[in-house]
């Protein structure tokens, strides 16, 4: 079997991920309303790096993706280097709860899977992917209020 997910102008690898590409993640990049005047997006917990690729191809705004786990995080690197995108969206490595943004966004994303209270893997990985552990839903608003 594969590790990675082709799709027409870019391949996504996914064996270090937590997240894997699926069918939801899918439809949200496909169907998220870009506005006409998007010329910047934040993808916060970019993951794959799957939804800033899926938006690259649709808009011509500049990304900046943020993942906070380092295995997840050299992935996604390898991902958007690999693409023919490269130029337009930054993989940052950081936790998005403590960085500072220097800018604002014109459309912010996130594929929230969150878990809250629920029943836990014994990864790690996977538990700072799915639970809202590391950004809650409050904390996310947060951040996206503060960052557009």
């Amino acid at each position: 079997m594969n590790s990675y997910f082709q799709f027409k102008q870019f391949k996504i690898q996914q064996n270090k991920c937590a997240q894997k590409v699926t069918e939801i993640a899918c439809i949200f990049g496909a169907a998220c309303p870009i506005p006409e005047n998007t010329f910047s997006i934040l993808d916060i917990g970019g993951g794959t790096g799957l939804l800033s690729l899926m938006l690259a191809q649709r808009s011509k705004a500049k990304i900046d993706c943020i993942e906070i786990d380092s295995e997840t995080s050299f992935q996604l690197q390898d991902n958007i280097q690999n693409s023919i995108f490269k130029n337009r969206i930054t993989p940052l490595f950081h936790d998005v709860n403590s960085y500072s943004f220097d800018k604002k966004y014109d459309l912010i994303i996130c594929n929230p899977p969150f878990f809250s209270n629920s029943l836990k893997s014994k990864s790690a990985q996977k538990n700072k992917a799915w639970h809202d552990d590391t950004l809650s839903l409050s904390q996310l608003f947060f951040l996206t209020k503060k960052s557009s």
